[in-house]
């Protein structure tokens, strides 16, 4: 093995430092002391917003639960979420009468309900109601076909009144209960 003379080696060494050092090299600021910032990856592209459905059907449902009660001569389901009556049915024993409402404020009632089920639109007369849930009622006889596009729509129904959000309310058995029991 031959060894290198010592001036050899520390002429090596003087060459090979600038090489060692790039390795640690830092950003050298510009001019005026600002250091280059680096370009940020570009943005990834905004998603299309999705377009409000047309079809009633696409809409949410409202929030709440049916439940049913009898008491006396009448039966009644009523639509409601936390304390606050959505939508019902009701039905008087002694006269055979059904009656669909739903709540508004007494300022916006309209005289006419529009009724929307997968078998098509109905637009039933309707009178203002007071009590303890203000709103519009439309009252049929228990046999009107209408009651029974509510009770075999697929999966929801919709009570709509001009100028207020509609009311879309789940197909559960409380309402067709209701109609049943008028029916006899």
């Amino acid at each position: 093995m031959t060894v290198a003379p010592a001036g050899f080696r520390a002429t090596a060494a003087i060459a090979l430092a600038p090489l060692l050092l790039a390795g640690c090299a830092t950003v050298v600021p510009e001019p005026g002391g600002h250091r280059p910032t680096p370009t940020p990856p570009p943005a990834p592209p905004a998603p299309l917003p999705t377009p409000a459905s047309t079809d009633w059907q696409d809409w949410p449902l409202t929030p709440g639960n049916w439940t049913y009660a009898r008491s006396g001569s009448s039966t009644l389901a009523r639509f409601a979420s936390g304390g606050t009556v959505h939508a019902w049915v009701r039905c008087d024993l002694t006269t055979r009468v059904v009656a669909i409402g739903r709540s508004a404020p007494a300022a916006d009632i309209s005289s006419m309900m529009t009724v929307r089920t997968s078998f098509g639109t109905a637009e039933w007369p309707a009178r203002a109601v007071g009590g303890a849930t203000p709103g519009v009622e439309a009252v049929r006889s228990a046999s009107d076909p209408g009651l029974d596009q509510i009770a075999f729509t697929r999966g929801r129904f919709a009570l709509m009144l001009r100028d207020r959000p509609p009311v879309i309310a789940p197909s559960w058995a409380e309402p067709v209960r209701v109609v049943e029991d008028c029916r006899g």
